[in-house]
């Protein structure tokens, strides 16, 4: 108390009580300046963590090359350096690993996850089939590596050659379940091209599906997109083992266009079937679609999104890639989001009569 010698203690003590009433003030605002540095910095600290990658497909598969590809990669693109590893969570056409991811992941950043670009959609089409524990705009979008043409095969030798063939005649097709490309697609066709095609669901992956083909456990399938084949098929590709009876795709693969398989754009004639395909198959362009769970902290999930776009872009990333034959097309958050306004921004009356026709 020195330096309030002088003064009477009533005096003293109200001039000491508002220096206290300073400091303290001082001190809050120096806490609510430093904490927000010091979470974030909590956030971003990957030091001696491991990510862990959730894939919807089973081993082999197309998604799952894709995650263990980004697992070998992305701790490189990030601070601290962490190791990857890779969770297969298949079944539900991927919906298993969207509500794991949703519900349980843990929300610091070492936790995301690849599965079909249907499952983001899956909430416009919802019916009794489709029970989703979460919601697709709230999930935390990093970004898509590819973007692809589904395509609808029977194994050649097979009586389907064209797609008239599979309006004419009933043709057995497999699928993951219900939700799924494997589902929805073989639905639309029905229900809008008037084709014949009967689900055989229940196959974990594509790799279960091929075997499926291979066996005449099946005779078709509708959800492998071309690229896809080439790479994890390769000789039923050089050998033309499958015949492509249609790509679900408005604007097609050059390879396949050259051949003359037609298109969307070739055969759907009306506005409500071209409503319906650009919801249904709105999705293509975010191929192998990355994703956080939501209300990850926004410097983490931003230090997620630049290690992608970083890593999109590293010559030892795309060599890697180029060696498993998987092709990078790299799409921002922006780009996935962007699409899934366009979607969700769908008329209610478009919507409808979509749901009927996928139920």
């Amino acid at each position: 108390m020195r330096r309030f010698c002088g003064l009477n203690p009533s005096t003293a003590f109200i001039v000491s009580l508002r220096l206290f009433r300073r400091q303290l003030v001082s001190a809050l605002a120096a806490a609510l300046v430093l904490a927000p540095v010091a979470a974030a910095a909590q956030q971003t600290d990957f030091a001696g963590k491991t990510i862990s990658i959730l894939t919807s497909g089973s081993a082999g598969g197309g998604y799952d090359m894709y995650a263990r590809l980004v697992s070998r990669h992305i701790g490189r693109f990030l601070p601290g350096h962490p190791g990857a590893n890779v969770k297969n969570v298949v079944g539900a056409g991927g919906f298993a690993a969207a509500t794991r991811l949703y519900a349980i992941e843990p929300k610091d950043g070492t936790s995301f996850g690849i599965f079909q670009d249907t499952v983001a959609f899956a909430p416009l089409l919802e019916n009794a089939a489709t029970k989703l524990n979460y919601d697709p705009l709230k999930f935390s979008w990093l970004a898509s590596l590819d973007s692809f043409v589904p395509t609808v095969i029977s194994m050649t030798g097979s009586p389907f050659k064209t797609l008239e063939d599979i309006k004419q005649k009933e043709m057995t097709v497999a699928s993951t379940g219900a939700g799924s490309t494997s589902f929805y697609y073989p639905k639309f066709l029905n229900a809008y091209l008037g084709t014949k095609l009967r689900i055989i669901a229940g196959y974990p992956g594509t790799p279960e599906v091929s075997m499926a083909l291979e066996r005449g456990e099946v005779e078709g399938y509708t959800a492998w997109c071309w690229s896809c084949i080439k790479v994890q098929r390769p000789e039923w590709y050089q050998t033309r083992k499958i015949t492509v009876l249609l790509q679900l795709s408005m604007d097609g693969d050059p390879e396949l266009n050259s051949w003359g398989v037609p298109t969307l754009r070739d055969v759907l004639k009306t506005e409500e079937q071209k409503q319906a395909a650009a919801v249904l198959f709105g999705g293509l362009q975010l191929a192998r679609p990355f994703v956080a769970p939501p209300n990850v902290p926004e410097p983490t999930l931003k230090l997620l999104r630049d290690a992608f776009g970083a890593m999109a872009r590293d010559k030892q990333f795309l060599e890697d890639a180029e060696k498993g034959s998987m092709p990078i097309l790299y799409g921002d958050h922006k780009k996935v989001e962007a699409a899934l306004q366009t979607a969700y921004a769908a008329s209610p009356e478009a919507l409808e009569r979509l749901r009927k026709a996928t139920e």
